[in-house]
């Protein structure tokens, strides 16, 4: 299932993903997961991948590029983008928030709150949380 953070955003698991994005009219693929099967030449658009484990401590620059990247590419009307790991759970729940928070002008932790209210389900790794949170409070 792809769940829809804002017009600009949606998040998934991947094996959803590959069903619903064309449908979707999404314009620009984000994958953030270490375990990706999803395959770019399945789909015409851009595709970024992130190979990121869920229990570890990312880089400054490992959460900025594809921060960056997602805000440039919404800025610039490439939109929806879609944010996808293997569950749709973590470690895009987390990119998302941390998208949304820059997007919206809010704080990281509102931004996974509206996630939740969105699918209860989501819960990002404690140091995903941690981190985003840090990495918002700090740029």
């Amino acid at each position: 299932m792809i769940w829809k953070l804002d017009p600009e955003c949606l998040w998934s698991d991947q094996h959803s993903a590959s069903d619903y994005i064309i449908n979707a009219g999404v314009k620009a693929v984000f994958c953030v997961a270490d375990n990706c099967d999803i395959c770019p030449t399945q789909y015409p658009l851009p595709f970024f991948r992130f190979p990121y484990a869920d229990n570890v401590r990312l880089s400054e620059g490992q959460i900025g590029v594809p921060l960056k990247m997602m805000l440039t590419a919404t800025g610039m009307g490439v939109t929806p983008i879609v944010v996808l790991c293997r569950a749709g759970l973590s470690r895009s729940v987390a990119f998302a928030a941390l998208w949304f928070s820059y997007r919206r002008g809010i704080e990281f932790q509102e931004a996974v709150r509206r996630i939740r209210e969105i699918r209860p389900g989501a819960f990002p790794h404690q140091l995903m949380i941690d981190q985003m949170d840090e990495y918002r409070r700090t740029h």
